[in-house]
């Protein structure tokens, strides 16, 4: 008894986890594009939800209805329908139903990260084939099938790479391992060119995945979906809860189900034609772009991490992966729906990416000679004045519209994101410390101004 740990320890699965956290920028960010959530295409949900009986509220929810709805809009039986928390809950019931320990899983990798974590509680195997470019490997992924193997996954399109299978990438996976359960993950399905749902339920031992948290623009109520044979769908309602979704979030998807889905394929139309304007964008700035079919674009940077803090000091969160060495050197960026927000994302990375001008805080005016050499050929001027209007009126002097400013304080860095001019503070005597200024707005914090070569395209 001496030897028992002081406290009850988690099962080796749970302790094989850390507990999922996005990152979050120091730097304020309003326009959030490292998500890929869907905009909000319902506007009377505040409507719907008026509507609703009030013993809406006080008795558990039967997702019946909403597998119904889910089964008539897709030309499914209810039988073969389970609704849940988001996507997640669908993939993570699939995978406890049927990994455990001495089971193997085989994985993309990269892929949706959830897959592993999923795998790992349940006490199964990691297979990974790697697929970061080009067409799904199939050959690798069938060679790596034992007796153990008691599942294939595929996301399409791929999370974070965008990429796709094909119908024939399907077909033949479950034509040469037939016993295998084959999970086909299409989250982002709306997106891209062919829509694999019909094809993928029409093989045996297959479960599909959709979400309403993208083309839809539901996140926030977390709802998704499994559909696959009926006894397969079983087991999966046997490992989760009995009431996975609120009868709030229920009522506003079966609307949109009914009322909503020209909005979706229109949404879904806009977010194609951005994603195109966005690649452009990104190419134009050095940046080596995968060919996508989400509602995202991976993009490769040298200096991956510094361009997410630099749009982060602009006020645009965007997804960056230091930690995963296969992506260590990319960026996954949402692509907005929305021409005035697409413009604002690509106005920000123009000016990240292809800056006119170094500008410099009146402060640091006796530091022209030190960032001159940096400057390669970009104007270089100093701003008079503390004020938003001051620096805009310095870029207009300097005939530029795209700029980095290094800035002496708070008050500076403020008023540089205002002007839509990049911040990056330069460490004073003020008092002020690193995270003082990133959480003031800037996206680095120097610690002398020849620093800022090491930054420059």
């Amino acid at each position: 008894m001496n030897d028992r740990p002081i406290s009850p320890q988690p099962s080796p699965f749970a302790a094989a986890v850390k507990t999922y956290r996005p990152p979050v920028p120091l730097a304020p960010t309003d326009l959030r594009l490292s998500g890929n959530e869907g905009s909000l295409l319902m506007t009377n949900w505040l409507g719907v939800l008026g509507d609703l009986a009030p013993q809406t509220i006080s008795r558990y929810p039967s997702v019946a209805e909403l597998e119904g709805d889910i089964a008539r809009a897709f030309g499914l039986q209810r039988q073969q329908v389970l609704a849940g928390t988001g996507g997640d809950d669908a993939v993570e019931r699939t995978i406890r139903a049927y990994l455990c320990p001495g089971r193997e899983i085989i994985l993309n990798e990269p892929s949706f990260v959830m897959l592993q974590r999923y795998a790992t509680l349940a006490g199964g195997d990691c297979v990974f084939v790697p697929w970061l470019a080009g067409p799904l490997p199939v050959d690798e992924m069938l060679a790596a099938v034992t007796e153990r193997t008691v599942m294939i996954t595929v996301v399409s399109p791929n999370n974070p790479t965008g990429l796709v299978a094909t119908v024939e990438d399907l077909r033949r996976l479950r034509r040469e391992a037939p016993s295998v359960l084959l999970l086909v993950d299409l989250a982002y399905g709306e997106f891209a060119d062919d829509d694999l749902t019909d094809a993928a339920l029409s093989l045996p031992n297959t479960v599909v995945i959709r979400s309403f948290s993208k083309a839809w623009g539901l996140a926030g109520l977390r709802v998704g979906w499994a559909a696959g044979p009926a006894d397969v769908i079983e087991h999966l309602r046997a490992v989760g809860h009995p009431y996975p979704v609120s009868s709030l979030s229920m009522a506003i998807v079966s609307h949109m189900l009914q009322h909503g889905r020209e909005d979706v394929e229109t949404f879904v139309g806009q977010v194609r034609t951005s994603r195109r304007t966005l690649s452009q964008t990104l190419q134009r700035g050095g940046g080596e772009v995968t060919p996508s079919q989400g509602n995202f674009v991976l993009v490769r940077f040298d200096n991956a991490v510094w361009v997410r803090d630099a749009l982060a000091g602009m006020g645009i969160a965007v997804r960056a992966f230091p930690e995963v060495p296969v992506l260590h050197d990319r960026l996954r960026i949402t692509v907005p729906g929305e021409k005035t927000v697409l413009g604002r994302l690509c106005e920000a990375l123009e000016t990240v990416l292809q800056p006119e001008a170094i500008l410099l805080d009146a402060k640091l005016a006796d530091h022209q000679e030190t960032v001159r050499p940096a400057c390669k050929g970009l104007a270089l001027g100093v701003v008079a004045g503390p004020a938003a209007d001051d620096i805009r009126q310095t870029c207009s002097q300097l005939g530029v519209e795209r700029a980095w400013m290094l800035t002496a304080g708070a008050e500076t860095t403020g008023a540089a994101r205002q002007a839509g001019v990049l911040p990056v503070a330069v460490a004073t005597a003020d008092g002020l410390s690193e995270t003082d200024l990133l959480t003031a707005g800037a996206a680095k914090v120097l610690s002398d101004v020849a620093q800022i070569k090491e930054l420059l395209p």
